[in-house]
C-alpha cells in the first residue's frame, strides 16, 4: 500500500496558490509542487515547478526548474557535554548560500540555537526558555552586533492549538490556528501582521493537507 499526501497553500497577499503532491516509497518521500500559474498554462510546466526527495529527519533535496535553484539539506545528531545536539546543514546551490545550525537542549525547558551563514561575519545565537505556555526567544546577531527579542505563546484547544508569536526586530506578528482532523490531514490558518506598516492589510495564509492510501 502506497501513502499519498496533497498539501494546498494560499497566500492572500500574493494571491498565489500552490499544490504539493507527496508519494511515500517506504521511508522516502517524493514531492512535486505546482502553482496556479502552472496549472492555468500547461505549456509553462517548468515555470513554478519544484521537485524534491526527502527522508524525514535525514535529508531533503529540492530543485526549482525556473530559478535553476537546488537546495540540499542534511540533518545529523551529536552530543556536546552530554547534551544532545541536532545539526542542520543547508546549501542553496543557485545563490551559493550555505548555513549550519546547531540546536542544543540545555534543560527540560530551555534550548540554545546557533546558526551560522558562511557568507556573513558571525553567527546568530538564540536562547529559548519556556514558561508554561510562553516561550521567550532572545537572539544576538554577532555579524551585525545586534540584540533582538521574540516570544511565542501556545494555547491548546482540545486537539487543536493556537500560537501567537512576535519578533520586534522584524516588526512582525503572527497568529496561527492549527486544526487537527483524525481521519484527514491538518488544517492551518496564519495571519501575518506587518507592524511597521500600520495601514497594510494582514496577509492570510491557508494550508490544508489530505492523506490517502492506494
Amino acid at each position: 500500500m502506497t501513502k499519498l499526501t496533497f498539501k494546498s497553500k494560499y497566500n492572500s497577499e500574493t494571491e498565489k496558490f500552490q499544490g504539493t503532491l507527496g508519494i511515500w516509497l517506504e521511508d522516502l518521500k517524493l514531492k512535486l509542487s505546482l502553482t496556479d500559474k502552472t496549472l492555468r498554462n500547461v505549456g509553462s510546466i517548468k515555470e513554478d515547478t519544484e521537485i524534491a526527495v526527502e527522508k524525514p529527519g535525514h535529508f531533503i533535496l529540492e530543485h526549482h526548474f525556473h530559478k535553476k535553484h537546488t537546495r540540499f539539506q542534511f540533518h545529523g545528531h551529536t552530543k556536546v557535554a552530554d547534551k544532545p545536539v541536532k545539526l542542520t546543514f543547508v546549501h542553496h546551490h543557485g545563490p551559493g548560500v550555505t548555513t549550519l545550525e546547531a540546536n542544543a537542549k540545555l534543560g527540560d525547558h530551555s534550548r540554545a540555537i546557533v546558526k551560522h551563514n558562511f557568507a556573513k561575519d558571525g553567527p546568530m545565537v538564540r536562547l529559548e526558555q519556556d514558561y508554561k505556555d510562553t516561550t521567550l526567544k532572545p537572539l544576538y546577531d554577532f555579524g551585525e552586533g545586534k540584540w533582538a527579542l521574540g516570544f511565542q505563546i501556545k494555547q491548546k484547544l482540545k486537539k487543536d492549538h493556537l500560537e501567537v508569536s512576535y519578533w520586534h526586530h522584524r516588526e512582525r506578528a503572527e497568529v496561527e490556528y492549527h486544526k487537527h482532523i483524525d481521519d484527514d490531514g491538518p488544517f492551518k490558518v496564519t495571519a501575518v501582521f506587518h507592524c511597521k506598516h500600520g495601514g497594510r492589510r494582514p496577509a492570510l495564509l491557508l494550508e490544508k493537507e489530505w492523506k490517502f492510501s492506494v
